[in-house]
């Protein structure tokens, strides 16, 4: 699990977007994304591509 959070650290997409990891389980890692401007569509819903980041 140690292995998951140096990758993490060194996401630099992961870094630009804004996704925190949380916490790393067996099997399991829980991010968190707080939603700014940058991250809204045309009719102001977070964009599909944030959510599945």
């Amino acid at each position: 699990m140690e292995n998951i959070r140096k990758f993490f650290k060194k996401d630099r997409f992961a870094e630009y977007v804004g996704i925190e990891l949380v916490e790393v389980s067996e099997g399991r890692a829980k991010v968190r994304l707080k939603i700014r401007q940058e991250h809204l569509n045309g009719v102001d819903l977070v964009h599909g591509g944030a959510i599945f980041a």
